[in-house]
């Protein structure tokens, strides 16, 4: 029998075998450190640990925190040794919820407690250090949905009885550590001991766990918090308190209750509040005369541009929406990347010197010509479309390079305002199994 061993997804060796092995027997002599491999997954499709032993023709995955599949078991184990060293120092009735992403780490929230401190932080961490030194063994088992049911009401975990029960199934993995137990949709490392680098730092009303970053999976310090971004959070916090919506159950119970429809009609009036309250105060800067709008791609830059145009106009302001992609240089002069393609995400992509000219004209008064990019042949056009600017027009902007300042580096800093857009925010499936923000954006296939 033929065992195809892979390492984070790129071949590493191909062995014969007489006879079944588990597959800690199998990687000796590969140079594989079993130490560094949070899981191993057979055939693409069924993660197992070292022990499993394979029948016949296999492929083997071994997957490390390098990987961006180990990388999100690595963040779901540590925050599962987070939730048990909690349990172990307050009890069933305090549950924590891992919220949202911030930084290199994410942000957790104790409930039932009448305070959570920064000395009860260093508990935390001493305790999660126990558990991990002592590399505790962390169980997959299949227990009956009945038996699952009376082990997670026991602990009061009614976010996870909430999706236990609408699985309709005999049977229901959870994870076990000792005497606690947890239920995760991703697979967990096998042992506490596999989470080695992990950081635990207060911000009130809870606490950040970090993780390891960067080629050498380590904690960068000191942990800067991003302001704006933390402050986002918590107000969409304060949203969903107001929806009385906090995980994906929330949305199937009001679905089930016909009350989605009033659901999304208060979503959609708190989103055009906020975006009603941005264009008030670009309209009360009297100097602002630039919208530059930022985001990651489909993050919804175009619609909110949209949206926002409608509500400048609607606090008596005339937008001009002027399309970045217009301003691409000919495809003789687009720079290329190493392996000789265009790159045309690269800001010098963009014909800076005449964007910036074009700009300063219209700021101005001066009437001009905007540009038309012609993609299929890759060269930019007239477009017969002239405009000037009026004493009560705006101009809107939006790509991805809207926040660097060498886009218009010309214009003067009073006169600009940046918006920065993507899809933060989002709803987990339980309070401790996050939905990441990178996949609250849909791509294009």
């Amino acid at each position: 029998m033929k065992i195809d061993i892979r390492l984070d997804g790129q071949k590493h060796s191909l062995i014969e075998m007489d006879q079944p092995r588990t597959i800690s027997h199998i990687l000796k002599g590969t140079g594989i450190d079993i130490q560094q491999v949070l899981s191993y997954k057979i055939n693409h499709r069924e993660y197992v640990n070292e022990d499993y032993v394979p029948q016949g023709e296999t492929l083997v995955n071994c997957i490390t925190a390098r990987h961006p599949e180990g990388y999100r078991i690595y963040q779901d184990s540590a925050i599962f040794i987070t939730a048990k060293a909690l349990h172990t120092l307050l009890g069933e009735a305090h549950s924590m919820v891992a919220e949202h992403s911030i930084g290199d780490g994410v942000f957790c929230e104790v409930f039932n407690a009448t305070s959570f401190t920064e000395e009860d932080c260093a508990r935390l961490k001493a305790e999660m250090l126990r558990i991990i030194e002592s590399d505790l063994p962390i169980d997959r088992i299949e227990v009956k949905t009945a038996e699952a049911i009376d082990i997670f009401n026991s602990m009061r975990r009614k976010d996870i009885l909430r999706n236990i029960k609408s699985l309709y199934s005999e049977t229901v993995s959870v994870y076990r550590c000792g005497k606690y137990y947890d239920f995760f949709i991703r697979p967990l490392a096998d042992r506490t001991g596999f989470i080695k680098e992990f950081d635990i730092v207060y911000q009130a009303p809870g606490f950040i766990l970090r993780f390891p970053t960067g080629p050498e999976m380590k904690i960068s310090h000191p942990f800067k918090l991003p302001p704006k971004v933390f402050a986002l959070h918590q107000e969409h916090d304060k949203w969903l308190d107001i929806l009385r919506v906090h995980n994906i159950s929330d949305i199937n119970r009001q679905s089930e209750a016909y009350d989605i429809s009033q659901f999304i009609l208060v979503e959609e009036a708190l989103h055009e509040k906020k975006i009603a309250e941005i264009a008030a105060d670009i309209v009360l800067h009297e100097d602002i005369r630039l919208i530059l709008i930022a985001g990651p791609s489909s993050s919804g830059k175009t619609t909110f541009a949209k949206r926002l145009q409608v509500q400048l106009q609607a606090s008596k302001a005339k937008p001009i929406v002027i399309g970045m992609d217009d301003y691409f240089l000919n495809r003789d002069r687009t720079p290329r990347k190493e392996d000789g393609d265009y790159d045309f995400e690269s800001i010098y992509s963009i014909d800076l010197e005449y964007l910036n000219m074009q700009l300063g004209q219209l700021l101005q008064g001066e009437q001009i010509e905007l540009p038309h990019y012609d993609f299929t042949r890759g060269v930019r056009r007239p477009s017969n479309h002239f405009v000037k600017m009026e004493h009560d027009n705006i101009i809107i902007m939006e790509g991805i390079h809207g926040l660097n300042d060498e886009l218009t580096k010309s214009i003067p800093e009073h006169r600009k305002a940046k918006i920065y857009i993507s899809a933060l925010n989002q709803l987990n499936i339980d309070n401790h199994n996050r939905i990441p923000t990178t996949d609250c954006r849909s791509y294009d296939a």
